[in-house]
């Protein structure tokens, strides 16, 4: 067994492992199990160091954690045009750059999804990657939902 550090940049930690691969492994662990927030699609990496020198770098995406609905309903995500905007044909959607933007909206709860599907990464600069986040129900949404409650009868 051999002693490793890694380390994303802020917090450090060092890690038994019995060969380099074991090391990259253990610290992609390292990274998924850290103390992240959950609202957003969060880019982790992380250099992996034996005796002070890198021997390797490793990288997680982690997407957010879906917030709950409400009432023990699984989320019924929509694109109205009147909450989301967007054209009639395609709701909710703009040109981001190579990519969409996309916002969707719970009708059981009206939290609203959001997708960038031409974010950028800020480990690596590179764009194209995709983001979600969530955003808490507004007076848009919930009355939008209200309309919807009623139409279910």
């Amino acid at each position: 067994m051999a002693t490793y550090e890694v380390s994303d940049g802020t917090s450090w930690d060092t890690i038994e492992a019995a060969d380099d691969a074991a090391a990259i492994a253990a610290a992609e662990a390292w990274l998924r199990d850290g103390d992240w927030p959950d609202e957003e699609t969060v880019y982790l990496s992380a250099a992996v160091m034996r005796d002070g020198e890198e021997i390797g770098t490793v990288e997680v995406t982690l997407p957010p954690r879906t917030p709950a609905c409400v009432r023990g309903h699984d989320h019924d995500w929509q694109r109205p045009v009147e909450v989301v905007g967007g054209l009639r044909e395609n709701p909710g959607v703009h040109g981001s750059g190579g990519g969409v933007k996309v916002t969707e909206v719970c009708r059981h709860c009206g939290r609203r999804q959001h997708t960038d599907t031409w974010a950028t990464d800020p480990r690596t600069g590179q764009q194209g990657v995709e983001r979600v986040w969530y955003g808490e129900p507004d007076e848009t949404t919930l009355a939008w939902v209200e309309t919807q409650q009623d139409a279910d009868g």
